[in-house]
């Protein structure tokens, strides 16, 4: 009676048995937490035949489930794996070692292997980028992908479903430029980032959308045509935060097998960005990021005059530009690549 049950992740097995991985909040608790999770087996139309319990009370409150063969294997964070068998009986458990902080997700390949993907963190930095690992059904990793490895901000995975497999390509959706609290109410731009990888988790684009609130993806699925459909929420801080307001908004994205917005005919054209410069304002320097699809990329910032105030080549890596002797004021910038415009703007000094 002193619990709040939340239904967390559900896998249906053979059209009949549906296993169902709840939250288990201990209401009387100051604050409120998270001190287990269960799974309870039934058979459908939902006759209960047995359940699991595992203390959660040193974990945080991510957990997920799949099915590995003929066990169903529970992750918890810091990491952990228990094994139960398909009657939930329990089997093992197992520690292992990586740097994912939270915002799980797995992403079946094939029978037998799976990526896990989630916001992790570097020995480098302290702050957190995503993480994409490939896992065998023994655990054993593959092959392992992470970025974006620098300090200038946090680079989050999507909210739950955070990666889709299309083909012979890997979408990963995750948001970029985000201050862990007051998530989601902050008072800066974010964007949504979609990464393009091959299944070896070589990265062949990065493409970043929004820059005009903060935004949270939460979902991914594939589509027909070789992309996928991303949704998620979003929070207007620029005329909401002023007056109190903390209502969300519900964004819908659709991008082709190139990672780039598809249109309608009747609707005004959105733009997926190569590149992304902030913060604006700023004072002592301006950051680029990109994606590798533009590496060796010219990025150029003017002054009011149209003089050049500052040249960089784009190397596939968030770059820092000093801007500490420049006047506040108004600076348009542009960047080149092969010879043709793809990203202008204009960056403010305060």
């Amino acid at each position: 009676m002193n619990y709040t049950i939340v239904p967390w992740q559900q896998y249906i097995s053979h059209d009949s048995v549906l296993y169902l991985m709840n939250t288990n909040i201990n209401t009387n608790a100051n604050p409120s937490s998270i001190d287990y999770v269960s799974v309870i087996k039934y058979s459908l139309p939902f006759d209960s035949l047995c359940n699991y319990k595992v203390d959660f009370s040193s974990h945080t409150q991510d957990a997920i489930f799949k099915e590995v063969k003929e066990e169903l294997d529970i992750y918890l964070f810091p990491p952990t794996i228990v094994k139960l068998d398909k009657d939930l009986n329990y089997i093992s458990t197992t520690d292992y070692n990586n740097r994912f902080l939270s915002t799980i997700d797995l992403t079946s390949i094939n029978d037998t292997n799976f990526l896990f993907t989630g916001s992790a963190q570097n020995s480098n930095h302290t702050n957190a980028l995503i993480g994409c690992i490939h896992y065998n059904d023994d655990d054993v990793a593959i092959d392992s992908l992470y970025y974006t490895p620098n300090n200038d901000t946090n680079f989050y995975a999507g909210g739950r479903q955070n990666t889709a497999i299309n083909g012979n390509n890997i979408f990963i959706t995750g948001f970029y430029n985000v201050y862990a609290m007051p998530f989601p109410y902050n008072a800066n731009p974010s964007w949504v980032s979609v990464t393009k990888a091959d299944m070896a988790l070589n990265v062949i684009s990065n493409h970043f959308y929004g820059g005009d609130a903060q935004y949270c993806p939460y979902s991914i699925i594939p589509t027909i045509d070789g992309g996928c459909f991303v949704t998620g929420y979003s929070y207007d801080y620029i005329n909401n935060l002023a007056v109190g307001n903390y209502e969300l908004d519900i964004f819908a994205l659709k991008v082709d097998s190139l990672g780039l917005i598809t249109q309608l005919p009747d609707q005004p054209k959105n733009k997926a960005h190569d590149a992304i410069v902030f913060p604006s304002p700023g004072r002592d320097y301006l950051t680029i990021q990109s994606g590798p699809q533009i590496s060796g990329a010219q990025f150029t910032l003017y002054n009011i005059q149209g003089n050049v105030e500052r040249e960089e080549k784009i190397d596939n890596k968030q770059m820092r530009t000093n801007t500490v002797n420049l006047v506040p004021g108004v600076y348009p910038w542009k960047i080149v690549f092969n010879n043709k415009v793809i990203e202008s703007g204009k960056w403010v000094k305060e």
